[in-house]
């Protein structure tokens, strides 16, 4: 049956109603239909990726139909591309990790940053709180922004030194915790004494407020400290204004009859129970005046002594100060103003309370030890 008789059927059939018969298609009608669609879709423009993608997907297709029929004739070689779900699931997971490892190091930095806020002077972290505050102080604005921000660094500083004490740390950790204290106290003292006057007077106010709390806080300290750092925490009371503390003037070592001797020291401020520092040692004087500058120990141990040693006065209070130069026995007297860090002798200690061999008019040391 032609095309042209195959459309009279269906015209007549459709003109009397009938239903239409499904009648057989040819082969070469659907091979021709099958190559105009074709060639309709070779004039699309496809985009290259959406080709590559149906081809890898059509090539699986038809890798998965040909096991399902027959699994001998199924290969091993998977093809070279993989299905769109699978190429996305990697760079999901890999995009996922990224994100999990920024917020861990981001979580981690401010746990990091939050821990070496509250660290203290000897702790791993406190270098990283310096840095911030280094960091904090260039970046101030102006002058005066710097100074306010110096006088806080010196509040914090303040509150380390105490705690570091109170939680009895070394005495290494408690000297870097001073050493921070004087730092922050020059630079808060130097920011504020470079400002204007008109920009001066309400933070010179603060400044000297604070310093207040800074004498409070080393003496506060004084008791609970062994000797060396009480030597260092007094000069720096006294660098801040306190002038309650002890001096020395002179040491003189004058030789008696025998193997005795007499050591006189000459200053100001002894309080009533003040002791002698020799190498290191702690001494009852045998003698003081009443106006606190002068004080004499006998001894019995240092007669023969031909080099020098560190001479100073320690208070009940815990202030406590040594002699600007060492002092030689052997050469009698030496004039000693100001004073200077502890340099224990040979033999010495971190003041312990000793006493020399027994002489008349010697008294032994029997004072509290400080805390340590």
């Amino acid at each position: 049956m032609t095309p042209e008789d195959r459309l009279d059927l269906l015209l007549d059939r459709a003109q009397r109603g009938a239903p239409l018969p499904l009648l057989p298609t040819p082969p070469e009608d659907e091979l021709l239909s099958a190559a105009q669609r074709l060639a309709e879709l070779r004039q699309m423009a496809v985009p290259r990726a959406f080709a590559e993608q149906l081809e890898a997907r059509l090539r699986q297709r038809a890798h998965a139909l040909q096991a399902e029929a027959d699994p001998a004739l199924a290969y091993d070689d998977a093809p070279a591309t993989l299905p769109l779900p699978a190429l996305r699931v990697p760079r999901r997971r890999t995009v996922a990790v990224t994100l999990s490892s920024c917020l861990a190091l981001a979580l981690i930095g401010w746990i990091v940053l939050a821990s070496a806020a509250s660290s203290l002077p000897g702790d791993p972290l406190y270098g990283i709180k310096q840095f911030r505050n280094q960091i904090a102080l260039s970046q101030a604005n102006g002058p005066v922004d710097r100074a306010k921000l110096s006088i806080t660094q010196l509040q914090t500083a303040i509150a380390d030194l105490s705690q570091e004490v109170a939680d009895g740390h070394s005495p290494a950790s408690v000297d870097d915790a001073l050493g921070v204290v004087i730092s922050a106290t020059q630079n808060a003292t130097s920011a504020v004494n470079g400002l204007a006057v008109s920009d001066r007077a309400a933070l010179q106010s603060d400044l000297q407020h604070t310093l207040a709390s800074e004498r409070a806080a080393l003496r506060s300290a004084l008791l609970h400290v062994p000797l060396k750092e009480q030597l260092t925490f007094t000069t720096q009371l006294a660098a801040v204004g306190d002038t309650n503390v002890p001096t020395i003037s002179q040491v003189t070592f004058t030789h008696g009859q025998g193997d005795g001797g007499t050591l006189m020291i000459t200053g100001t401020h002894f309080a009533p129970g003040v002791q002698a520092i020799l190498a290191g040692r702690l001494y009852q004087p045998s003698s003081q005046n009443a106006a606190g500058t002068r004080l004499s120990v006998a001894w019995g141990e240092f007669e023969n002594e031909d080099h020098a040693l560190a001479v100073g006065v320690r208070n009940p209070d815990g202030t406590a100060v040594l002699a600007a130069q060492s002092a030689t026995p052997a050469l009698g007297a030496t004039a000693t103003p100001g004073a200077q860090q502890p340099t224990p002798e040979a033999g010495g200690d971190d003041g312990e309370h000793h006493h020399g061999t027994p002489v008349p008019g010697t008294t032994p040391a029997t004072s509290p030890t400080p805390d340590r």
